[in-house]
């Protein structure tokens, strides 16, 4: 007994650790008893997986259990193990539960500081913008360079905060630093002390120069009276601080300069210093003119050592006249009042760059100045005006030679971004491909376009459709699902294609340029550029071709952009994509110029890269193609990228590898209605006898269920089990309805694939009514906490909310709540309630039965076909028949008198037979009658077989990966066909037939190439599929079961739907196969 207790909890802990929480939760349960003793132990464990699927009530009843068995610090040890495994939002909640029940617990108290500092991990090493930041510092910079583990821990710290973050000690210093750089952000934003405090939170994580380093970055963005600030602050850490000390002198010496400077343009400043001779002979040189124009914008870079440049200080303080500070005037009230409705600045400061007022954009205040007084007001600006209705928030999306902001037409809340740019370029590709035919398919949508002015500053804006997030940011997400990576490849590729068809290559492919709009897009196209163009010195060092490398580290010559430019990116882009973390073997430890280096030497090329991918023999080949280092060998075209993907184990329906499932239940209803007969429902004793009527709403059904007319639904009386079971379902159809509402209002709801939800008022009148008379043992539906989630959001996000990302998130959790084993076992419940309570109404369950084993709710399609000895009639039919004889027959010829009175033997092909000898469905023999209806089909399968001999032995090509028929005896199953067409006349040849024998022809053809027969199998496919779905198959296999009453118990095929969209149909040994 020991043993098997021991097995079980360890089959338990594995399954947690694992990820396989329910069958954790079903293994404890075995032995864990509902009362009595019990180990607070397994309770826990088992707390930890309830609470890893979503169920928390049952999680804490758990933790409430070990709690009564005298563990009290269960919510502790609960909360520890989830941050462990860096579920930070569940361990929070455990943490903080635990601190509701006890506000002394101190394991409790450190917990949620632990989450809270994790969070706080997750959001900076989250940021687009961390890694550029990390390599400000000199020191974590080197680190990223020559320390692996670390730069790894580094990429992925944001989705594993607890576990990386203190797997590496020099984590803590990259933290400070990411923390420095807000503070710094939170002080131009005008929140100095939280800028102060994360300050001092650097210093205790070992970052000593935290204060000298924000003096320093607060001095070259010319905020001298906040870098003055952090100098002093870092003088009473350590009064012999050499940095603050000469600091703090800089930046007085930078103060002079800038007033000396003022904001006069630099050809009005030369205008005056021209009248000095030495000055003037000075000025000759251009370079001189460069760093004249250098300190006026960044006076930091004013060297005190240089005598022209204290020449030139000293002419523009004795010319410039200093106007005296106005005295204090209070503003006048009627003015104060219009500054705050516009929450705009009516006059700005003067920027020389895109950079500056970008910053001055995001620092979230603006000085305001009027002409009446001079004193300065700070008022909050977080909406700038562009064109039209359009309108710009203050926060970002993330920047590099632009900024890309959050932005919004007129009163609607769908999210886009606006691009400020001084690209030119950009804008006028966009306008002439916005005329080109689908466009829109590829490249990202602009919707507004041209010269803007914002806060006073003329440059060029570029609305946009906001997305999803770049593959950088999924790249996680994109390499734990194989097919999404596929599709995301193909999308590009075609999207690549697009361009190059219109004669443009787009010079800058890499993962951060590719978004995600449900199709994947391109985005970014300062780099873009015609065809035959020769290419600006500009590249993302990762993605450099050779040729571009050795120009720009070898001297080469100059490249023009061709498409084989592309199509090298790309092929890096695929690459990042199917290795371990995007981490590229031959760029490890390497940085910058030095990956160009690399890249430009003799010899290099992704060799090992490539042997790490996680790619067929036959992908890596065409992907080799596209990585060719030799520009005039390389691929010339996305095309060899589309041919990467449309493979055998690539992205077409026939090829998703699934696994052969028993059989399940079938789709159950998930949206319940109870309807109420009174205008005012009663509540109490008064609704207690009352009779309700139950239905359901219909729902499409993607494995060929049907459910029959609900009609007047079931009467159940209000205070049954029945209604006490489907009050769950109510409460998560409540906040369903109550999203698609949101949806409607903001026009969003379109296409929802929901069914027709009743009101609102109705189901929440309906839920409070009969609160009353039932509590609240039944546990909520996992799916109303995350409809509960996205509610919230909406409270809290306001007329921010992010509309797009709302209506897909919701789509996925109802879609997810459909599907999950926790819903169907809630429904099933359901049903045997029903069934149990109300035995009227058994008979009418919609149309649902109980399986013969008494397991199983099957709707009326399936409930003839609940074992493995019945066909199950689904969309999609085995299609691949051959007729077999006895042994003697193999001698005789087609023409052969003794065929009359030979037997026929029909066998359908399970279509996982490729690896067993007897894998079919052999045992009806066809009459005169049937073998005449059976020919047709039989002569298509013998063609379509003759095709996939030809193909696999010419080209190695196949159907699909897990469509494998045996291909054996083919000659044999010719004759016997042969000899039934002799003894029958006049055959019907069906379409599928012809086809066949047309794509045999010219698979035979010996000058077809590869790309040839790959087009044909794309034919030979759709033929099948077509074939499979045929009127004439479904019909033979009817007249079988209706002529010989023999077939139900005939061993046949069964019938599985993957995930992958196909009906599978196999015999009984891979049905019940692991």
């Amino acid at each position: 007994i020991l043993d098997g207790y021991l097995g079980a909890r360890t089959r338990a802990q594995v399954a947690v650790d694992t990820g396989k929480f329910q069958e954790a939760i079903d293994a404890l349960s075995h032995f864990i008893p509902s009362a009595g003793y019990q180990n607070a132990t397994d309770l826990t464990l088992r707390a930890l997986a309830h609470v890893c699927i979503g169920n928390t009530v049952a999680a804490w009843r758990d933790v409430q259990a070990c709690i009564d068995v005298g563990k009290t610090d269960a919510f502790a040890t609960l909360g520890e193990m989830l941050l462990k495994m860096d579920r930070l939002e569940e361990a929070d909640g455990a943490f903080s539960t635990g601190v509701a029940i006890n506000a002394a617990d101190d394991r409790c108290c450190k917990g949620q500081e632990l989450v809270q500092s994790c969070k706080d991990v997750a959001v900076l090493f989250g940021d687009t913008a961390a890694e550029d930041k990390l390599k400000t510092d000199a020191q974590v910079r080197h680190w990223l360079r020559d320390d692996a583990a670390f730069a790894h821990a580094v990429q992925h710290v944001h989705t594993h905060a607890y576990s990386m973050y203190h797997s590496n000690f020099r984590m803590k210093i990259a933290h400070a630093v990411l923390k420095m750089h807000r503070a710094v952000a939170s002080l131009v934003s005008g929140e100095a002390q939280f800028a102060w405090n994360e300050a001092n939170g650097c210093l205790h994580l070992g970052k000593s120069d935290v204060f000298a380093v924000m003096g320093d970055m607060l001095h070259q963005t010319n905020r001298f009276d906040d870098a003055v600030q952090a100098y002093e602050a870092g003088l009473s850490v350590n009064k012999a601080d050499v940095v603050c000390i000469v600091g703090v002198r800089h930046v007085e010496t930078s103060r002079t300069v800038a007033e000396a400077f003022g904001h006069e343009s630099l050809a009005k400043i030369i205008h005056r210093l021209v009248e000095n001779p030495k000055i003037l002979e000075w000025l000759k040189d251009k370079e001189n003119v460069q760093t004249l124009e250098a300190v006026q914008l960044h006076p930091f870079k004013f060297t005190a050592s240089d005598p022209q440049l204290q020449l030139v200080l000293k002419m523009l303080q004795t010319s410039r006249k200093i106007e005296p500070p106005m005295k204090d005037v209070m503003p006048n009230e009627d003015i104060t009042k219009e500054i705050e409705k516009s929450k705009m600045p009516l006059v700005f400061p003067t920027f020389t760059s895109l950079e500056d007022v970008t910053s001055y954009i995001m620092s979230y205040r603006t000085l305001v100045y009027t002409v009446i007084v001079s004193q300065y007001f700070v008022a909050p600006s977080t909406e700038w005006p562009l064109q039209d209705n359009y309108r710009m928030y203050s926060r970002t999306i993330g920047s590099g030679n632009h900024t890309v902001f959050h932005a919004v037409y007129g009163r609607q809340r769908s999210k886009m971004v606006v691009k400020l740019t001084h690209e030119k370029q950009e804008l006028d590709f966009i306008d002439g491909m916005k005329q080109k035919p689908g466009h829109e398919n590829y490249l990202v949508e602009c919707f507004k376009w041209g010269l803007v002015n914002v806060a006073g500053y003329d440059c060029y804006m570029l609305v946009m459709e906001c997305g999803r997030g770049n593959l950088y940011d999924q790249l996680h997400r994109l390499q734990s699902d194989r097919f999404l990576r596929l599709r995301c490849m193909e999308d590009v590729a075609k999207a690549v294609d697009f361009l190059h068809q219109h004669n443009y290559i787009h010079g800058d492919l890499k993962l951060e340029n590719i978004v995600d709009f449900g199709p994947f897009k391109l985005i970014d196209f300062d780099h873009t550029i015609q065809m035959g163009a020769i290419l600006p010195r500009h590249c993302t060092y990762q993605y450099c071709p050779p040729e571009l490398a050795q120009y720009l580290r070898c001297d080469g010559p100059a490249v023009v952009a061709s498409a084989s430019f592309d199509v090298w990116c790309l092929g890096v882009l695929a690459l990042k994509l199917f290795v371990k973390d995007g981490i590229l073997v031959e760029f490890d430890g390497l940085y910058d110029e030095t990956i160009l280096d690399e890249i430009a030497a003799p010899g290099f090329s992704f060799q090992r890269s490539l042997l790490a991918a996680n790619l067929s023999d036959r992908q890596l080949s065409y992907l080799s193609q596209c990585l060719e280092p030799n520009p005039a060998k390389r691929a010339t075209s996305a095309a060899t990228i589309l041919k990467m993907v449309d493979m055998k184990e690539g992205v077409t329906a026939t090829v998703a590898p699934v696994v052969v499932e028993e059989v399940k239940d079938c789709d159950l209803p998930c949206f319940w209605t109870l309807t109420i007969p009174r205008r005012r429902i009663p509540t109490g004793n008064q609704l207690r006898l009352m009779s309700c009527t139950l239905g359901m709403l219909p729902e499409p059904s993607n494995s060929g269920c049907t459910i029959q007319d609900v009609g007047d639904g079931i009467a159940v009386q209000a205070d049954s089990v029945v209604v006490h079971l489907v009050r769950p379902f109510l409460k998560a159809m409540r906040l369903m309805v109550e999203l698609v509402n949101f949806l409607t209002d903001e026009g969003a709801a379109d296409g929802l694939p929901f069914p027709t939800f009743l009101s609102f008022e109705s189901i929440d009148k309906t839920i409070q009514a009969l609160d009353t008379i039932h509590d609240a043992s039944t546990p909520q539906l996992a799916v109303e906490i995350e409809l509960t989630s996205l509610v919230d959001r909406i409270e809290t996000d306001g007329p921010t909310v992010d509309v797009a990302r709302l209506r897909l998130d919701f789509i996925q959790v109802v879609q997810s709540f459909q599907q999950l084993s926790d819903t169907r076992t809630r429904v099933a419940e359901l049903f045997d309630a029903i069934a149990a309570n109300t035995p009227e109404a058994a008979s009418s369950l919609f149309g649902y039965q109980k399986s013969k084993n008494g397991n199983l709710w099957l709707c009326p399609a399936h409930s003839c076909a609940d074992s493995v000895s019945t066909l199950i009639f689904s969309g999609g039919w085995p299609c691949v028949w051959t007729v077999l004889t006895s042994a003697k027959s193999q001698r005789w010829k087609e023409n052969d008198p003794r065929w009359e009175d030979e037997t026929f033997h029909l066998a359908i092909q399970c279509e996982m037979s490729a690896t067993s000898k007897s894998c079919s469905s052999e045992g009806h023999i066809l009459s005169r009658e049937m073998q005449f209806l059976a020919l047709p089909i039989l002569k298509a399968s013998y063609a379509f077989l003759q095709c996939l001999v030809l193909a696999k032995s010419t080209c190695d090509l196949s159907i699909g990966h897990y469509f494998q028929y045996n291909l054996k005896k083919l000659n044999l199953a010719g004759k016997c066909l042969g000899a039934l067409e002799a003894m029958h006349e006049s055959v019907l040849i069906l379409p599928t037939t012809t086809k066949c024998l047309g794509i045999f022809d010219k698979l035979n053809n010996p000058e077809l190439d590869y790309d040839g027969a790959q087009l044909q199998m794309g034919l030979l496919r759709k033929a099948f599929f077509e074939f499979r779905s045929s009127v004439e198959i479904e019909s033979v296999l009817k007249t079988i079961r209706q002529v010989d009453p023999r077939a139900n118990d005939v061993v046949w095929l069964h019938n599985t739907c993957q995930i992958d969209g196909n009906d599978y149909w196999v015999c009984q040994d891979h049905a019940h196969a692991p």
